[in-house]
């Protein structure tokens, strides 16, 4: 299997979002993709049905935060400091949507631990959480303050955070591997009142780990990061990397 890669850039949320679905739908071609890339300028995604009102625009665009929706499930992001990778198949690729979802995580794991051998304690979420009384709490808005099975924690702390979409014809995973704790603002830009967003926040703080609280430095050589992250790809695959330009896809 040949894997045609895009190596890390920066764009606007809505272009990335966009070029996800583009990527998914040159995939029912045949083609498998795997990209690395940030958010310029840092950007809320939402969940492919959450409600835009649950978030504070006006705040949002004070504060120069881009506003995008994920073709994905799941709750509200900060994309800020952090390395997002997606990763699309051909759905008759062989390789289930459930298989790769947790190869993908194998293949992070082992790329950070690449990057530091500190990050040995990574390990996969075993269980599946009961997303209904998640989403009571009052971080319930928020992707992060919840764990689905086969993510990636630190401990008892989620690090990565993911979502698939399948579609006819190919298969789209993307996720965020949070590099620092600017992921916490979430909190400051939903529609909560300032007692409930200091509960949301707790609770952030409580079920999330960035890697440079885990390694106690910065964690923001994000060139280094995808190195290492393209390396375990590469390890838990066993593919053949073709680096390409988005120009010629």
């Amino acid at each position: 299997m040949t894997f045609e890669f895009i190596p890390l850039q920066e764009h606007t949320g809505s272009f990335n979002m966009s070029f996800d679905l583009y990527l998914a739908e040159m995939a029912a071609d045949g083609r498998c993709f795997l990209r690395f890339y940030r958010w310029n300028p840092y950007c809320i995604s939402l969940g492919a049905t959450q409600k835009i009102e649950e978030i504070n625009q006006e705040l949002a665009k004070k504060d120069n935060i881009d506003i995008a929706r994920r073709p994905t499930g799941g709750r509200a992001i900060l994309h800020a400091e952090e390395v997002t990778y997606s990763i699309v198949l051909p759905a008759n690729s062989g390789i289930s949507a459930k298989e790769l979802y947790e190869k993908t995580s194998k293949a992070i794991i082992k790329g950070l631990i690449f990057y530091d051998s500190r990050l040995n304690s990574l390990s996969l979420v075993e269980e599946q959480p009961n997303f209904f009384e998640a989403l009571k709490k009052k971080s319930g808005a928020i992707c992060f303050a919840n764990s689905a099975k086969n993510e990636i924690k630190y401990f008892s702390k989620k690090v990565v955070g993911s979502a698939q979409r399948k579609m006819n014809s190919s298969l789209l995973q993307h996720g965020s591997i949070i590099c620092g704790p600017k992921h916490l603002d979430i909190v400051n830009y939903l529609v909560l009142s300032e007692e409930d967003k200091k509960i949301a926040r707790k609770e952030m703080e409580e079920k999330t780990i960035s890697l440079s609280e885990i390694l106690n430095e910065e964690a923001s050589d994000y060139f280094k990061i995808s190195d290492c992250l393209l390396k375990g790809f590469q390890k838990e695959f066993d593919f053949r990397i073709k680096e390409i330009e988005m120009e010629t896809i």
